[in-house]
């Protein structure tokens, strides 16, 4: 289904309506916590599914959602916001289980027999700091017993491709920690299970487009944020910088390049998904090397439709990345043709306020907000 566009006189996009997106990459913090109050909510507000990450905590090995049932009990939180805040368009949330050591074959058994929720399991980076609640896990390329569950379950392994660490211990500069991933460990993984179900998350460089590309059977696909389709590391020159930084960091313009082509291209095996990941303003406007790792994304789909326009791609190819391939890889039902979503371009900024907190006495700041002339601008007119 083509989008349909509205321009004005001037030939500037005022509006822009398409199926409903899905967003298969997102963080809802802690259930009854001052911040999943203030997220969940918008988290939901737009889309048909949205998936929730295990991380979904600020710091800490009790921050994240390490069994099934802690899964189960997370989902029936957010369900249960969307109840409260009456938010009928969206249909189901699915959740995931962090990739440690208490995994096992039986666990993965359970998980693959679950009618509902539908559930994946996540491997984060085995190092401490590498990004939020890193290093308590343990990697899906050391237990080759795990592996095997996982395909014969067709359960979904997701991964935060990146290495910390070199073989000899060295460490590996952020800019490169993603290639080094795919060009080191995920090769060989899939060519040892060539059935497995493989989502490369938030990627950002050309080599995990061209490791997705490889793979003509469609098992392997890739979600693309608004800020690795958008930004470059020359944007860390702007006074929002802080907000833009998060893990995998964004890169330079050919890599920003190569992911943006594969996923305006139309392609089934790129994903919608955001990683929006709300910090408070306090946690955020610290020396750029301390501040939280994550981007607030209440209006990502204004910056893909950028990007989209941009690319000259704001047809058929837009709705498959934003509303269909998602959940035709997770196996759900796609939009109706009635169920739709329209987008605005009222002002050349499309950037919503800060979302209070007000029992933190804060703000979330979106990605390119700020009071001064440097704001991102993310107008439609072309």
């Amino acid at each position: 289904m083509q989008p349909l566009v509205v321009r004005n006189a001037a030939n500037e996009v005022v509006s822009i309506t398409f199926l409903r997106p899905s967003n298969m990459h997102q963080h809802y913090r802690p259930h009854d916590t001052p911040m999943f109050n203030a997220i969940a909510p918008v988290n939901m507000r737009h889309i048909k599914y949205g998936l929730s990450m295990p991380n979904n905590g600020i710091t800490g090995p009790t921050s994240f959602l390490s069994t099934p049932q802690e899964a189960i009990r997370h989902y029936h939180s957010v369900m249960d916001m969307r109840a409260r805040h009456k938010i009928s368009t969206f249909s189901d949330l699915v959740v995931t289980v962090y990739h440690s050591a208490a995994v096992d074959e039986r666990m993965l058994d359970y998980i693959g027999g679950l009618l509902a929720p539908k559930m994946a399991i996540k491997e984060y980076p085995t190092a401490h700091g590498a990004t939020t609640n890193s290093g308590h896990g343990v990697s899906f390329c050391d237990r080759p017993e795990i592996a095997k569950a996982a395909a014969r379950n067709k359960v979904r392994q997701l991964f935060h491709a990146e290495d910390v660490f070199d073989k000899n211990g060295n460490t590996i500069p952020h800019p490169l920690r993603e290639a080094h991933a795919i060009t080191n460990r995920m090769w060989k993984y899939r060519d040892q299970n060539p059935e497995a179900l493989i989502c490369i998350e938030h990627a950002s460089t050309i080599e995990a487009v061209e490791f997705v590309k490889a793979d003509p059977s469609g098992r392997t696909v890739m979600t693309v944020t608004p800020q690795h389709a958008f930004c470059t590391c020359n944007d860390f020159n702007r006074s929002w910088a802080n907000h833009l930084k998060c893990m995998p960091i964004v890169k330079t313009e050919e890599n920003r390049q190569a992911v943006v082509d594969f996923a305006t291209s139309g392609d089934p095996r790129v994903i919608m998904g955001d990683d929006t990941a709300g910090h408070l303003k306090a946690t955020k406007e610290r020396p750029f090397d301390e501040c939280a790792s994550g981007c607030w994304l209440p209006h990502s789909s204004a910056i893909y439709a950028r990007v989209f326009l941009d690319a000259g791609a704001m047809d058929e190819r837009f709705t498959k990345f934003m509303s269909l391939n998602g959940p035709a890889w997770w196996g759900l039902t796609p939009p109706s043709h009635d169920d739709l979503l329209t987008i605005r371009a009222e002002t050349m900024h499309d950037i919503p306020d800060p979302t209070p907190v007000p029992e933190h006495n804060d703000v979330i700041v979106p990605l390119g907000w700020t009071t001064d002339p440097d704001r991102l601008k993310i107008g439609y007119a072309v």
